[in-house]
């Protein structure tokens, strides 16, 4: 049996799908995005948290985002990207793995 917290949970997740939905608006900001995520990778390569490979397997990965971003061929999933940035990963964790996604 469902716990009422559960069960409000199940109810409202489909009203607020569309209110935190802010992809057709923040998609515009998707170069901005992918080059803060390029940034952080690099700063975490400096101490050495990742290789220098890793690091270029990643930059990779949002190179090609960017690329079908920019070209107008990255696929949108409105039942799980909800912003740019949840867009983005998503689309990482298909071409680099999920356990480089974030």
């Amino acid at each position: 049996m469902a716990s009422s917290q559960e069960e409000i949970t199940s109810r409202c997740r489909p009203l607020m799908i569309p209110y935190n939905a802010s992809l057709r608006f923040d998609r515009a900001f998707y170069r901005q995005d992918i080059r803060g995520s390029i940034a952080y990778t690099c700063a975490n390569t400096k101490p050495g948290i990742l290789t220098t490979r890793g690091f270029s397997e990643i930059e990779r990965g949002f190179q090609q985002i960017e690329k079908e971003w920019a070209t107008n061929t990255f696929d949108i999933h409105d039942d799980i990207d909800e912003d740019i940035h949840t867009a983005n990963e998503h689309r990482f964790g298909e071409i680099n793995g999920k356990d480089t996604a974030g």
